[in-house]
C-alpha cells in the first residue's frame, strides 16, 4: 500500500504511519482497522519498499523528503508514528512537518551526532542482514525469528523483505559508516516541543532501553515510555489489538478527543 488514505466521516486529525527498513505499510493495516478514535490515516510505503517508488535513491534524508511530499495534502494536525527506520525518518522530518502535534516511535533509538551505534543498539549478529544487499534465505529466516515473539507474523515480514530493493539496505549501511555526517536525531527529539511517546517491545533485541532512559533524563521535553510485554521489534503486527488500544489512548490525550 502506497500513500493510502482511509478517511473517516468526522476527521479531527490524521495519523501518519511510517514502517521500518525492508518492511511495508502492511504492518499497520490491522491497527488502522482497530482504532477507536475518529481520524484519517495515511499509510506510506517508503521508496524502495512495498508499493513505494523504486527510485534508486534511498538516503534517510530522501525518505524524509518523500514523507513531506506525501503529507502535502494533509490538512489539520498530525500524529506521526514510526517503526524502526520509520522512526528515524519521522524525527528527521519533524522540523519541516509543522502540523505534527505528537510523535510515536518504536524500535527507534534517536541517534546522536557523531553516530553512537554502540551506545544505542545491542550487538546482534543479525543486524548485518538489514544492511546487506544479498543474503541467504537461512540468514533472513534467522534474523526475522530473532526479532519477533509472535512467530505467526514471520511470513509477512519475509515477503516484505524480499520485495524491498536491496539498494535500500546497502545505502543505510553506507550512511551508518559515516558517523560524522549523520543527522543529530537525539538533539531534535529531546528538544522538540510536542507530545512524544516511545513504545517498546519487552523482547525487542535491537536497542538498549537504558539509552532511552538516558535521553529522557537529558530531554528538555520529556517523553513517555510504554512497554508491551511478550513482544519484539514489530508490536503493531505482533500484538495489533494492544497496539491499537495504546495508539487510540495516545490520540485522545494528544488531541483531546
Amino acid at each position: 500500500m502506497s500513500n493510502s488514505n482511509f478517511p473517516s466521516q468526522s476527521s479531527d486529525f490524521t495519523i501518519v504511519f511510517l514502517h521500518g527498513n525492508s518492511s511495508s505499510s502492511r504492518v499497520f493495516e490491522e491497527v488502522c482497522d482497530l482504532l477507536t478514535v475518529s481520524c484519517d490515516v495515511l499509510l506510506i510505503d517508503l521508496p524502495g519498499h512495498g508499493e513505494g517508488p523504486m527510485t534508486g535513491e534511498y538516503k534517510i534524508s530522501d525518505h524524509a523528503d518523500y514523507v513531506l511530499e506525501c503529507c502535502e495534502d494533509v490538512t489539520g494536525d498530525i500524529l506521526l508514528v514510526g517503526n524502526s527506520l520509520g522512526g528515524h525518518i519521522a524525527i528527521q522530518a519533524l522540523e519541516r512537518l509543522t502540523q505534527v502535534k505528537g510523535l510515536v516511535i518504536f524500535g527507534t533509538p534517536p541517534l546522536r551526532k557523531p553516530l553512537n551505534i554502540e551506545e544505542a543498539f545491542k550487538f546482534s549478529s543479525h543486524m548485518s542482514t538489514y544492511l546487506s544487499g544479498q543474503i541467504t534465505e537461512e540468514a533472513l529466516d534467522a534474523a526475522i525469528d530473532a526479532s519477533i515473539q509472535n512467530k505467526e507474523v514471520a511470513p509477512l515480514l519475509k515477503e516484505d523483505f524480499l520485495c524491498t530493493d536491496p539498494a535500500v539496505r546497502v545505502t543505510i549501511g553506507k550512511e551508518t559508516s559515516k558517523p560524522d555526517e549523520y543527522y543529530d536525531e537525539a538533539t531534535v527529539f529531546k528538544s522538540v516541543e510536542i507530545n512524544k511517546w516511545v513504545i517498546y517491545g519487552e523482547q525487542d533485541p535491537t536497542f538498549k532501553l537504558e539509552y532511552l532512559d538516558t535521553l529522557n533524563d537529558e530531554a528538555e521535553v520529556k517523553f513517555e515510555l510504554i512497554k508491551m510485554e511478550n513482544c519484539g521489534h514489530y508490536p503493531s503486527i505482533e500484538k495489533p489489538d494492544e497496539f491499537s488500544d495504546i495508539l487510540s489512548d495516545i490520540s485522545k490525550e494528544c488531541f483531546n478527543v
